[in-house]
């Protein structure tokens, strides 16, 4: 039974670009994709009930500048365009392959969001450091991996830091591979990240070898730009002197006193190569453009 939330309101919406041809025609026979994109309510002693709809776009929000992913460049709408909003008044589809969502509800403007317990994964076993950190195939598009922070000194080498596993064609998320790139054995990496668009997660990997990778992650990209972001800070005693960052408090670091170097990487969730583009274009049976 809903309640009365005062003048709060739950918000739904979008978060990639639809198609006219993905539009259902029958409630009671979606494909997978219109399930994952159609929202279903059951009322329970409600006679009637209010609800505004909009072509969503974080910029015509009137609390915009106060939200976290505020980008002050990113001040207007990128166009204002045609859309369809279908109705139907029951969809077996929905009561017996959707997902009945149970969590309270996110509101507008929201709550600050709880800090999120720290998970440590199993540590891995320190070993005498060898000659070189493992060396990554060169990477497709090196454009899809940029970084656009450094705090401290230490400089970190992005190409041998981190391989892009997976980009789906939806862009919704990036699937990433991380290895110590900094050719000696750390006391901890830090690796935070938007899980999804209310979780962010932060974990610790201890005694990190520079053999083999440390940790797959699958990022969420941000619904307004096809890119994610990632955060990593280093903590070792061997660190340069100037290396003086500070890890995010969600990620609870245990040592004070210990140098620690952090960065910001931009991962691209759909590729800025042409050649890639016109790659997957082909690979999914359309010519490349001449």
């Amino acid at each position: 039974m809903l309640t009365d939330c005062g003048n709060q309101r739950t918000v739904f919406k979008s978060t990639v670009s639809g198609k006219e041809k993905d539009n259902p025609t029958d409630p009671n026979a979606l494909t997978a994709k219109q399930r994952k994109r159609a929202i279903a309510f059951t009322f329970k002693d409600r006679a009637c009930w209010d609800f505004t709809y909009d072509h969503w776009c974080p910029a015509d929000q009137p609390d915009w500048a106060d939200q976290p992913d505020y980008d002050e460049n990113f001040s207007q709408c990128r166009g204002y365009t045609g859309g369809n909003f279908l109705f139907a008044g029951d969809s077996e589809e929905l009561r017996t392959k959707g997902k009945c969502v149970t969590p309270s509800p996110v509101t507008v403007p929201p709550t600050p969001a709880p800090i999120p317990v720290t998970k440590t994964e199993p540590p891995v076993a320190r070993t005498e450091p060898p000659t070189a950190a493992p060396t990554l195939p060169p990477a497709s598009c090196p454009e899809d991996v940029t970084i656009v922070k450094t705090d401290g000194v230490t400089p970190i080498d992005l190409d041998n830091f981190i391989q892009i596993i997976e980009q789906p064609d939806d862009a919704e998320t990036v699937k990433v591979r991380l290895y110590n790139s900094w050719k000696t054995n750390l006391g901890s990496i830090f690796y935070n990240y938007q899980k999804d668009d209310f979780d962010e997660k932060c974990y610790e990997v201890k005694n990190v070898g520079v053999t083999g990778s440390f940790a797959d992650i699958t990022i969420h990209c941000y619904h307004t730009k096809t890119f994610a972001t990632l955060d990593i800070c280093v903590q070792d005693d061997t660190l340069m002197e100037g290396d003086n960052a500070t890890i995010p408090p969600c990620c609870n670091p245990e040592f004070d006193n210990i140098p620690v170097a952090c960065y910001k990487v931009v991962i691209e969730c759909d590729t800025v190569c042409a050649e890639d583009v016109q790659r997957q274009r082909a690979l999914r049976g359309v010519s490349p453009m001449k």
